[in-house]
Formats: structure tokens, C-alpha cells, sequence
């Protein structure tokens, strides 16, 4: 996946909230080598920029110890509050050898940072807010907006957003058949991003998307489009969860376009029909 620097000034206008590292002596430990040197050692440390919340996702960027730009931290929906507490989650791409989840602990001004399933939190302080309303009413030797000025000038990573994922790949009955593809970003999933398509042949055709309802049952997809006559479709998934293939084989679930049953898809089908629509999937 190419990698893509912007700067963070782009964001500037936005209030936002900067947290860093106070174990130092602990981020040094699990985040640099021994031959990296004591002095670097003794300035490791995290540094994470939250930006105000914006509809459909939460804009959050975290510096790694020793590094000079910062990294996009991808997903950040708001999962849950506890009290005042904010719990939120996301995926981590390009900061580490291998890409992690992570989950956030927010109660200013206190951060907890959590990687993978690893129970031992990076606590993390408020060092400056962005925010002329809050800065006042806050301890002004912890607030300092020139740091989070100072951090705008730096770089970020961008999220790969020409990779993608395929949620449905499905086909009808007929011998020669008409697939039905719905794929979104993999690192900037939104219904903005999110296509549906109808391939037949060598023709496509663009589905305009007016809803999308996914169920917390397990998979339960319900997809209202409309097609380039302006005539509209409903796709549904039903979830697999509980259904056992061995025993209940008359009852199991039917992908469905409108009232059509749809079928799954060989992996040779998948290839071809990737490939003539020439979609970028994340490399294994």
C-alpha cells in the first residue's frame, strides 16, 4: 500500500485535544530498543492529537515514540460511554510491524491507550486543548495551545482509502450470470464510499444507495437502491449465525434482490469479477 504524508494543519480550524505518554520511562522500555540509546530512550514517548467530533467518524492521530509524524488512526465511531467516560475503537495501519485494534479510554483529562488484547493500558495526560473556552477554565500549566500549533506542523500518514473490502459478492441462477458486488473502503468505511453494483456481461451498472441497515443479530443486511432506470431495489442478507449447514440444510438462509435468490460465488468468480472492475484489495 503506497504511502500518502499531508500535514495536520489541515485541520487546524477544528478544536483539538493533545495527549501524551507520563510513563515515560515505561513507553521507553516497550517502545524502543536498548540500542537505540539512553538518551533517545529517555524522550520516548506517545503524543495523540483528537480532533472535535465530525459526523461518522472521530478524526484521531497518534505519534509513535521516536517518530516525526503522525499516524491516522482508522474507525474511531464512538463505541460506548461510561458516565463520563468515552470508550472508543479503531484499527491501527501503518504505526506498528503489523496493524492492531486499539481502544481509547477518554475522561479528561485523563486517556487510556489500548493495543491489541493486551490489558496493559499506555496512560496518557491532557497536555493542551485547542479550545479558548475550556483553556480557560483549565489549569493553564497543563494547557498549552502552542503545542498542539507546534504538532500541526507536522506530518501524517493518510489512510490507504483505494483499498477496499467486499461485503456482498453474489450471483442469480441463470446460466449466464448477473453478479451483484457491494464494496466500500477498508480504511474509511462510510456509506459515502460504499458502492453497489450490477455486472452482467461486459455491462455495469451504478446503484444509487438510499439506505443501509445492518442488524446486531450477527449479519443481517437490508439495502434499498435505486437503479440508472430511477426504479428501485431492496437487497437482503440474512445472518448465518446459529444456522448449522449439516442439519438444517432446507432452512438455511437465502441471499435475496428483490425477490430473486441469489447464490454464492466460486473463487474463480470472485477473481474475474474483482478484476474486471478493477478493485484494489488489501495484499495478503
Amino acid at each position: 500500500m503506497e504511502k500518502v504524508f499531508h500535514k495536520l494543519s489541515e485541520f487546524s480550524e477544528n478544536n483539538v485535544s493533545l495527549y501524551r505518554s507520563t510513563d515515560l520511562n515505561n513507553t521507553a522500555i516497550y517502545w524502543t530498543s536498548i540500542k537505540d540509546g539512553d538518551k533517545k530512550k529517555a524522550s520516548a514517548f506517545f503524543e495523540l492529537l483528537w480532533f472535535e467530533y465530525t459526523p461518522g467518524k472521530q478524526q484521531i492521530y497518534i505519534r509513535f515514540p521516536n517518530t516525526d509524524y503522525f499516524v491516522e488512526m482508522c474507525g474511531g465511531g464512538i463505541g460506548s460511554s461510561r458516565g463520563n467516560m468515552m470508550i472508543t475503537y479503531g484499527i491501527d495501519v501503518w504505526g506498528m510491524k503489523h496493524k492492531q485494534n486499539f481502544k481509547i479510554f477518554l475522561q479528561e483529562p485523563n486517556l487510556l491507550l489500548q493495543f491489541g488484547d493486551s490489558y496493559n493500558f499506555n496512560f496518557m495526560n491532557l497536555v493542551a486543548k485547542n479550545n479558548i473556552k475550556n483553556y480557560l477554565t483549565m489549569d493553564k500549566g497543563v494547557c498549552n495551545e502552542s503545542e498542539i500549533k507546534h504538532n500541526l506542523l507536522k506530518d501524517y500518514l493518510k489512510l490507504p482509502t483505494d483499498i477496499r473490502t467486499v461485503n456482498f459478492l453474489l450471483k442469480n441462477y441463470d446460466f449466464s450470470p448477473t453478479y451483484f458486488i457491494i464494496d466500500s473502503s477498508k480504511y474509511n468505511n462510510s456509506l459515502e464510499n460504499t458502492k453497489f453494483r450490477i455486472v452482467k456481461g461486459n455491462d455495469i451498472i451504478e446503484c444509487k444507495i438510499i439506505n443501509y441497515e445492518s442488524y446486531r443479530d450477527g449479519g443481517t443486511t437490508k439495502i434499498k437502491v435505486i437503479d440508472n432506470l430511477g426504479k428501485e431495489h431492496d437487497f437482503f442478507s440474512p445472518t448465518r449465525l446459529g444456522w448449522d449447514e449439516t442439519n438444517d440444510i432446507l432452512n438455511r438462509p437465502v441471499d435475496k434482490w428483490d425477490d430473486m435468490p441469489l447464490l454464492q460465488v466460486k473463487d474463480e468468480e470472485f477473481e474475474k469479477v474483482i478484476k474486471f472492475l478493477n478493485i484494489e484489495l488489501e495484499q495478503k
